[in-house]
């Protein structure tokens, strides 16, 4: 084995296309739902943090949430 290289690309990549997917659809919907019960339960509190950590949730969304290769 020492000195023999395999390349396992072809076997990984379909695991990541599918936590690529997963991380799409179910955790951002999953997060637009918690937002969404936080928003009526607490709509001051959540006014107050997404004024104030905007930047970072959009930082945030476009890194994870795109669907672009990194």
């Amino acid at each position: 084995m020492y000195g023999l290289e395999v390349d396992v690309t072809a076997r990984i990549a379909p695991l990541f296309n599918l936590l690529d997917c997963a991380s799409r659809e179910i955790i951002k919907q999953a997060c637009e739902l918690v937002m969404a019960r936080f928003t009526l339960s607490y709509p001051w509190i959540t006014r107050l943090l997404r004024g104030s950590l905007r930047p970072g949730i959009d930082k945030y969304e476009r890194k994870h949430f795109s669907g672009q290769q990194r």
